[in-house]
């Protein structure tokens, strides 16, 4: 059996992330700028439109900042399962592969011995990523052995190994 994928502890933050997390504090220090300054009354204050705009800009950006850091902690927590020990072993030959052919972020799926499992693409900081659009090489007859978490509800692929012939 040859490893082609096992998940690293290591989440770095992606460039999107840092870009995002970039613009919500420069809308929030304007902001709280413009509102500093119309307290001491040096400009107009704020209209109502406009408090709902940046207001709606600011609350959707730090909703995303927070949803994902929240995730990036789920994240460390699947993985410290799988390193304790705790990720369960399934092997077989897999049926049923079905991938996502359209140009979206939908998940491959597939069967290994009556399990499912998904392949999200790069839209998780965890699990086997590449599916078969994106280079990924599982197909319905490949025999692999995967090392799983379960997640809510999925199985997390921490390690994966195929049989090579």
């Amino acid at each position: 059996m040859e490893v082609v994928y096992e998940a690293s502890g290591h989440f770095p933050p992606s460039i999107q992330f840092i870009i995002l997390c970039v613009v919500d504090a420069l809308f929030t220090v304007v902001c709280c700028s413009k509102l500093r300054r119309f307290l001491i009354g040096e400009v107009r204050p704020f209209t109502v439109g406009e408090k709902i705009f940046f207001g709606f800009i600011i609350f959707f950006l730090t909703g995303i900042v927070v949803i994902t850091i929240v995730s990036g902690f789920d994240a460390k927590r699947i993985y410290a399962e799988y390193r304790a020990g705790k990720a369960q072993i399934v092997e077989g030959e897999i049926s049923d592969y079905r991938p996502n052919l359209e140009e979206n972020e939908a998940p491959d799926h597939f069967d290994v011995n009556d399990l499912s499992f998904e392949i999200p693409g790069g839209t998780t900081p965890w699990g086997y990523p590449l599916r078969q659009r994106e280079g990924g090489e599982l197909a319905d007859g490949v025999y692999v052995k995967i090392y799983y978490v379960v997640y809510k509800y999925e199985n997390v692929i921490m390690r994966l190994e195929i049989k090579r012939e």
